[in-house]
């Protein structure tokens, strides 16, 4: 499903293009799991099983489209699995 992301909104972008419909946007928020390292958040790194394959090229995607990219940054589930290795810095950096 991952390497699916990328191709699917290359061709969500192309039948609009093809219907004349301009000036809409792809983006999909990812969770994130898609994240190897968090802490400090300021330096996050991707997994590398989804870098090269699916967040590099989504990334080049929309740098190419103008459009936007986010994380679901929702800190709960990483704190509810291990309270302990979270501290307030993680949530104010």
């Amino acid at each position: 499903m991952w390497h699916d992301l990328g191709p699917v909104m290359k061709s969500i972008k192309r039948a609009l293009k093809s219907q004349n419909i301009r000036g809409i946007k792809s983006d999909t928020p990812l969770a994130m799991d898609v994240l190897q390292l968090t802490l400090p958040t300021s330096s996050g790194t991707f997994q590398s099983n989804k870098r090269d394959g699916v967040i590099a090229p989504m990334l080049k995607f929309f740098d190419m489209t103008n459009s936007f990219f986010s994380i679901d940054a929702y800190p709960y589930f990483p704190w509810s699995q291990d309270p302990q290795q979270y501290s307030p810095r993680f949530y104010s950096i």
